[in-house]
């Protein structure tokens, strides 16, 4: 027993716990490696900007206090300031994330053009971060300076300052980079986004952007983007000349009728025709868009036979 190797243990305040140092650093990996978002409830949400946990897995240890306070710009909102459990993003409550959505879409569910387009606009920062080098950087579609300064805030990793850039000569000289867009996330609509902006289906700009010239698309992940600067751009020098998709798009006749007029006809709600639709020997429903239609004599010829079966049964 005598020859077994010491431990290295150590005493965490924050998990209130005696542990390895290599549990340690296994837990902060996990907790500040941005792959696993971790909650407020679990453990490991006192292992979030531990300057401890980092000297034990060999990353860069922050300032006393920095990390504390990073943490805590974590939790809030960065455009309204208020704490929220939920961020989306990792940026904006789910309330200014539906704003923010609305003004997007250029309305809001009133159909109204939302007040906040008035109020988004480009902001640009000067930041010195931990002794580096000084930088400016900009971002669009931000209420204010202070939105931009807790968004660059917390990707922080030491003391960080931020000044109004000014661009003097002095600035120019010394050789300060401007960052154009360094934070560049909201430049960037879905092909969706972009159907809309202009008026057209999606399958038809799919069909536009595959002319020559068009911009490119990038994948998130998840669906494809086009930068909107350079979309608006090439759509207001080449897109109204642009070839149209030769396949036209399905629409439906005049003789279809939608869900909510085949309830109003069989004076039922839409849930119970919904059910009805479900049964065997229902029509069958064809898709347009983003509705659903039925043809009108297909379906009053059926709602007739149902209604004359009822009555035998009774």
């Amino acid at each position: 027993m005598s020859d077994a190797p010491a431990l290295d243990l150590f005493r965490c305040d924050r998990q209130n716990a005696t542990m390895l140092r290599a549990g340690c650093a296994r837990m902060w990996r996990k907790a500040n490696g941005g792959e696993y978002r971790v909650g407020t409830w679990e453990s490991l949400h006192h292992c979030r900007g531990c300057s401890v946990g980092a000297a034990n897995a060999g990353e860069t240890v922050v300032a006393p206090g920095f990390s504390e306070l990073i943490e805590d710009l974590r939790r809030y909102c960065c455009r309204c300031r208020k704490p929220a459990l939920r961020l989306i993003h990792g940026e904006l409550c789910i309330s200014c994330f539906n704003r923010d959505l609305e003004a997007k879409k250029g309305r809001n569910a009133k159909g109204h053009p939302p007040r906040l387009m008035k109020l988004l606009h480009r902001e640009t920062v000067m930041v010195t971060e931990g002794g580096k080098p000084p930088r400016i950087v900009g971002r669009d579609r931000v209420l204010d300076a202070g939105e931009l300064m807790i968004r660059i805030a917390r990707r922080a990793t030491g003391p960080i300052v931020f000044e109004r850039p000014s661009r003097n000569p002095f600035e120019v000289a010394a050789g300060i980079p401007l960052v154009a867009d360094e934070l560049r996330d909201e430049t960037y609509i879905s092909r969706s986004e972009a159907a809309e902006l202009i008026g057209v289906a999606v399958q038809t700009l799919t069909a536009l952007l595959d002319q020559p010239g068009a911009p490119r698309t990038k994948s998130d992940g998840r669906k494809l983007m086009v930068e909107k600067r350079a979309f608006v751009a090439w759509w207001k020098q080449h897109g109204e000349a642009a070839p149209r998709s030769p396949k036209p798009l399905p629409m439906p006749g005049p003789d279809h009728i939608d869900s909510k007029e085949a309830a109003a006809l069989a004076g039922v709600p839409i849930e119970t025709l919904y059910w009805r639709m479900k049964q065997p020997g229902a029509p069958t429903w064809e898709k347009f868009g983003q509705r659903v239609f039925v043809k009108r004599d297909v379906f009053l010829a059926w709602e007739h036979g149902r209604a004359q079966q009822n009555g035998r049964a009774a």
